[in-house]
């Protein structure tokens, strides 16, 4: 997604917030892991996904023998549920997701970062564009080219 600041052409401005709310912003990427043949496409988790994610991966019950326990984040389950929220291409069922991590350990769990890692880079850039903003709000209110230094 980019964000054009001054559109060239004539755009008419949303009418309600349930307008906004229905476009879809979130990030997607290709990806291609090194040594595999081809590329998938991940992209940004929603609060949803990311909700879901955490929860199916929170352990429910103790287990000593299994040193597991209750309400801890099992981190494999996180992984699976990952890629089942976050690749859309191919789609992956839970017992896919499982399946790709038992036969490629590291590069799941990094392809899992790299699809919660999306969400982050979305909100960096919105963050950086309101900064912006608000340095060229500061300088048309002062004529001030110094203006931007202090907000």
């Amino acid at each position: 997604m980019a964000i054009d600041r001054q559109p060239k052409e004539e755009t008419e401005y949303y009418d309600s917030a349930n307008q906004v709310a229905t476009e879809e912003d979130r990030v997607e990427i290709d990806i291609k892991i090194t040594g595999w043949e081809k590329k998938m496409r991940i992209r940004a988790l929603s609060f949803a996904q990311m909700e879901k994610i955490n929860k199916m991966a929170t352990i429910q019950e103790t287990d000593k023998d299994e040193r597991r326990i209750a309400g801890e984040m099992d981190k494999a389950e996180w992984t699976y549920w990952t890629i089942k929220e976050g690749v859309v291409r191919p789609y992956f069922t839970i017992a896919q997701a499982r399946e790709l991590a038992d036969n490629n350990g590291s590069f799941v769990r990094e392809l899992a970062d790299e699809i919660w890692n999306l969400g982050r880079i979305s909100k960096r850039m919105w963050d950086a564009y309101i900064l912006e903003q608000k340095k060229a709000a500061a300088l048309e209110e002062s004529d001030n080219p110094d203006a931007d230094e202090h907000v």
